[in-house]
């Protein structure tokens, strides 16, 4: 398997090896497969979580851009004909669609250009610290985004420590799958604290980023000698929080995002149709 690191991370390669010198291997490679099972359910919950915003942002977007590139002009030069004295809204609504009929490529090059240096920046380690940890506290979606990653490091240290891994080479295996930068750098001070005697519980709950469920877990499954039950308890009980979080943020943002869209619709129609409140004392002159 260490011939073939694109196909088999770090995680099942250190578990399979663990389970060789423990004669382990059907149980650990049983253990593998649930791990793989469960951190796929989790990814697919979250991609619900930020699938349905997503479409309506998009749709926002390309409803407004056909507005300003299409409607609005026409009302536009309907108005000059007339000689009409327009209200501030549609002057400010004409205004902007033609900076955008004027400059359309421009902006849309910026844009391009906006979204390559936050991809070249998020690849910097400052940038992808910085990034991911805005991330972590967007609202609504930044709690989901948390116990996600929360939950898979739980589940990846219990499966990693039940295996026969040692703590130390199990946190440094763990690493990788949180999928955030800045919770990644945290594990790191972690593992330090961890290499110079401190307990798991004590060095992670000197970190703010981990959930205190999690740090208190882990310190009765020290107590108890039952560490990776207790992560197992903290990663079904975050799995949990994720799938809640997931239904309350559909529930949540669907009337929220519906409401937006049209209120915007709504502005948008207002400031066309207010003058023709005046243009048929207009015409009729």
């Amino acid at each position: 398997m260490g011939q073939y690191p694109q196909v088999f991370p770090p995680l099942v390669r250190a578990l399979v090896g663990a389970a060789e010198v423990g004669g382990a291997l059907e149980v650990v490679l049983r253990r593998i497969a649930e791990y793989l099972d469960k951190s796929h359910d989790l990814r697919e919950k979250v991609r619900t979580a930020l699938l349905y915003p997503s479409f309506v942002v998009a749709v926002l977007v390309l409803v407004v851009a056909v507005l300003l590139l299409f409607v609005i002009p026409v009302f536009a030069r309907l108005y000059g004909a007339a000689g009409a004295e327009l209200p501030w809204p549609t002057r400010f609504l004409i205004g902007t669609s033609f900076f955008v009929r004027q400059n359309g490529l421009w902006l849309l090059l910026l844009l391009l250009g906006l979204v390559y240096f936050l991809r070249a920046y998020h690849q910097t380690p400052g940038g992808a610290r910085l990034i991911d940890g805005l991330l972590l506290r967007l609202p609504l979606v930044g709690p989901i985004l948390h116990k996600a990653a929360m939950a898979r490091f739980a589940r990846t240290l219990a499966t990693l420590y039940e295996g026969g891994v040692l703590i130390t080479q199990a946190l440094e295996a763990t690493r990788n799958t949180l999928g955030n930068a800045a919770l990644a750098e945290a594990l790191d001070r972690v593992l330090e604290r961890v290499v110079r005697g401190e307990s798991l519980s004590a060095a992670m709950g000197r970190e703010p980023l981990f959930l205190p469920i999690l740090v208190r877990l882990a310190l009765v499954g020290e107590e108890a000698g039952s560490l990776d039950q207790m992560l197992y308890q903290a990663a079904f009980h975050l799995e949990r929080e994720v799938d809640y979080g997931v239904k309350r943020l559909s529930s949540s943002l669907e009337p929220i995002l519906t409401v937006f869209l049209g209120g915007i619709l709504l502005l948008v129609a207002l400031a066309l149709y207010l003058p023709l409140f005046d243009l048929s004392r207009v015409l009729r002159r």
